[in-house]
């Protein structure tokens, strides 16, 4: 039956995402992004001018193994004698430093693979007729014309105009920035059933482990992993093993920062993100991001802090925005979970040495708000200069921590569940809980505090021309409340379990990190702040100087 969906004429930019072996050439040494992504040649401009409707959708049905992938079936609707398509793309690139503007021009033709131009064809098929991309020499504004071609001559044209933006954005911090627990393309548990079913996966890596492999994997966890300090460093054999795009840093590209990047591009046609994450899971400033690295674990880049890798990666080339995840780790939160769980007492075994839980919870909480209160200020402000020193940005995004680990529904803190529940006391308490959620909201108020305290000390400043404007990515937190690491609908939960984090990627270091659809919230935040102040914001066409840097805008 045919349905009434409209012709379609879209024309696009082509991502500028990162891929792994192509624009990031993980295995050389060191490990770095490549000339050609950096300095592209030329920038992609996709047109799909299908004229016709959908008559038998697909949509995203799996398919048998062995078989094809179900695609949707379309009907072209062109006038008889149709024998293909006319593009053309005329315009200009945008001024650049130096040389003189230099006007665009092209035409393409494409063939059917029928007599009349009418029949069913799958959608996105090989070299269809409706589809074309063309490569501009570089950003500018460009006018694209589609029109269905007859022996006579081309027919009535559609046409649209783009501008093609290049905006550099930066991802640097902690796991929330790498992306912990969410590799790019997960790895198999070896020697597990596959009958089991793995895993299911859904939209934007939104995978879940099966529940006979999480049954298995559950049981392993009770058998081998009586306490977290157990979990921290149980790895178990991956075949195949999980996809990074830099494995030693749990790097992917489905992180809150990445997800905003690609939010940017489809919120905006034809503004391309050139996105760049140097995040590192665990992190802090002292220690990855302007301190010497995380010791061994950063041996493959030399030990280099990340915004040092950055400066050996852009030099002085214009980051509109960077964005930051930073503090968790500062203020040792492995270090609180574990002493919130290992210091318990065992109350009811006789003559056993007896732990007083709400001692530990008071030391962990003051422990915190030591940090904030007499670290925060320091550390954020060695880390703004070193970024304004080394680098030249325009606006840095430093993103809130989502909150509520240990939700209900309700957005109460409750006892932990799975790895953080025990016969043994040795466990996360709803008491518990409440001391996790006032750190949270401790150190997001503080990082609010640090951001303030940036943005006043460089209106202070005489050089304050040259330093990057800092944002604060609220609401996060208040939008990952009530959707806790127990909750029982994982389409619903933004925490990845211990169990999942094992089917994945081999290990428990996943666990307790935001899922696809934590890092989706996060990313809907930024990508709205992004829009407001630093894509949306009219840009100066006058190149500037300022202590050497070449930058556009104000």
């Amino acid at each position: 039956m045919t349905s009434n969906l409209s012709a379609r004429f879209v024309v696009s930019a082509e991502s500028r995402h990162p891929r792994l072996g192509v624009d990031y050439a993980r295995d050389e040494d060191p490990p770095h992004y490549t000339h050609e992504y950096l300095n592209p040649s030329g920038y992609r401009i996709f047109v799909d001018a299908f004229p016709g409707v959908i008559i038998e959708p697909k949509g995203d049905q799996q398919a048998s193994p062995g078989h094809a992938t179900p695609m949707d079936q379309w009907q072209l609707l062109v006038p008889e004698g149709t024998i293909g398509f006319e593009f053309t793309l005329s315009g200009q690139r945008e001024r650049t430093p130096v040389g003189p503007l230099r006007p665009v021009a092209m035409t393409a033709r494409t063939e059917l693979r029928t007599i009349r131009g009418s029949g069913t064809f799958r959608e996105h098929g090989p070299a269809a007729a409706w589809q074309h991309t063309f490569e501009v020499p570089g950003p500018g504004s460009y006018q694209v014309t589609a029109a269905a071609l007859s022996e006579r001559g081309p027919g009535r044209a559609r046409s649209t105009g783009i501008v093609v933006r290049d905006i550099l954005i930066v991802s640097v911090g902690d796991s929330a920035a790498s992306g912990e627990g969410n590799p790019d393309t997960p790895g198999r548990p070896a020697g597990f059933d596959r009958d089991l079913g793995w895993l299911d996966v859904g939209t934007l890596g939104a995978y879940t482990v099966a529940n006979g492999l999480y049954t298995k994997l559950s049981n392993l966890i009770k058998q081998k992993l009586t306490t977290l300090n157990r979990a921290l460093s149980f790895t178990m054999e991956m075949d195949p093993k999980p996809v990074w795009l830099e494995p030693r840093a749990h790097r992917s590209l489905l992180s809150g920062h990445a997800l905003a990047a690609r939010m940017v591009e489809r919120a905006r046609p034809g503004t391309l993100v050139t996105f760049l994450p140097f995040g590192r899971s665990g992190a802090s400033i002292r220690k990855g991001l302007i301190g010497a690295g995380r010791g061994s674990e950063d041996h493959f880049i030399d030990n280099l802090p990340e915004v040092d890798e950055v400066a050996r990666t852009v030099g002085k080339r214009r980051i509109e925005a960077l964005l930051i995840y930073v503090g968790i780790n500062d203020i040792g939160i492995t270090s609180v979970l574990t002493s919130l769980t290992e210091g318990d007492g065992i109350i009811w075994l006789p003559f056993a040495p007896f732990g007083d839980d709400g001692a530990h919870r008071a030391a962990a909480l003051a422990r915190a708000k030591n940090v904030i209160a007499n670290e925060f200020p320091s550390s954020f402000k060695d880390l703004a200069e070193e970024i304004e020193d080394r680098l030249n940005v325009r606006h840095v995004f430093l993103c809130e921590y989502p909150s509520g680990l240990f939700d209900d529904q309700h957005a109460t803190p409750q006892a932990g569940c799975g790895l953080f529940a025990s016969d043994f006391d040795m466990d996360i308490s709803s008491a518990d809980a409440r001391t996790m959620q006032e750190i949270a909201d401790e150190l997001n108020a503080g990082l609010k505090v640090a951001v303030d305290a940036i943005n006043s000390n460089s209106a202070r400043r005489a050089t304050s021309a040259s330093a990057p404007r800092w944002f604060f990515v609220k609401s996060i937190s208040n939008r990952t409340r009530g959707r806790g690491y127990c909750t029982d609908d994982w389409i619903e939960r933004l925490y990845i379990q211990a169990e999942e984090s094992l089917g994945f990627q081999g290990d428990t270091e996943g666990t307790v990190h935001p899922n696809s659809r934590g890092h989706t919230i996060i990313a809907e935040e930024i990508t709205k702040l992004l829009l407001e102040e630093t894509i949306d914001d009219p840009f100066s066409t006058d190149h500037q100087m300022d202590n050497g840097r070449v930058f556009q805008g104000p």
